[in-house]
């Protein structure tokens, strides 16, 4: 609905709902089953489908129940590729489809994200490997800083908080993405930084381990 009531409470009603479906998901499910044309008339306001999106995310099998009327205009949104992008996991037939959509936007696409989008992307799932591509998706954005500002800026916020909860993989993909932009490791003021970073690298992989692939990284530590 559209009105002042329905927008001043449209939080608290997106967090009952979501505590009510998930407390009764098999009956909630079943009962939009059985009215899709109901369940499926929503608004076109773009922050109200964005809320719905939300709901979405959390529980992507309601999106499978839904009509083409509501899917296009959850799609509309979705397609623009902003904020609402993050939450569009019930999109995709997996996770790791989902990851390689968001990885390429982060990429090639030149897409932004918040500390926020990732902290939700972080709660899809409780996988091991899930955790670790979320971190990837950090690192990514991390290593596509445009400048020595936004370095610097993109570590304090998105790497230095979890850097201590690197597994290996993720750990050689941070330094992998360092030693290719020279916004990262070519200034002198951010050395502070790849030395935090090397020091947690050899707590890790060992002070032993053959950084000999990535000169630009150990250049920018010494």
């Amino acid at each position: 609905m559209e009105n002042d009531r329905a927008s001043s409470n449209r939080n608290i009603n997106f967090q009952t709902l979501s505590y009510l479906y998930k407390k009764h998901s098999s009956q909630a499910l079943e009962m939009i089953g059985k009215e899709i044309d109901y369940f499926s008339d929503i608004s076109k306001e773009r922050k109200t489908v964005s809320t719905l999106i939300k709901l979405l995310s959390r529980n992507p099998e309601i999106y499978k129940k839904l009509n083409k009327s509501a899917t296009i205009i959850v799609d509309d949104i979705v397609e623009k590729k902003e904020r609402d992008f993050y939450y569009s996991n019930f999109k995709f037939d997996s996770l790791t489809d989902f990851h390689k959509e968001l990885l390429d936007y982060l990429l090639d696409d030149g897409g932004s994200i918040l500390k926020s989008d990732l902290a939700h992307l972080f709660t899809l799932s409780d996988s091991l490997e899930w955790k670790s591509k979320v971190r990837i998706l950090r690192n990514a954005y991390y290593g596509e800083s445009g400048s020595f500002d936004s370095a610097e800026t993109r570590y304090n916020k998105f790497i230095s908080p979890v850097l201590k909860k690197y597994k290996e993989t993720e750990m050689i993909d941070l330094i992998e993405r360092i030693n290719s932009n020279s916004q990262i490791y070519d200034r002198s003021f951010n050395k502070y930084i790849n030395k935090r970073v090397k020091e947690a690298s050899d707590k890790l992989l060992g002070e032993k381990y053959d950084y000999s692939a990535y000169p630009n990284f150990l250049r920018a530590v010494e």
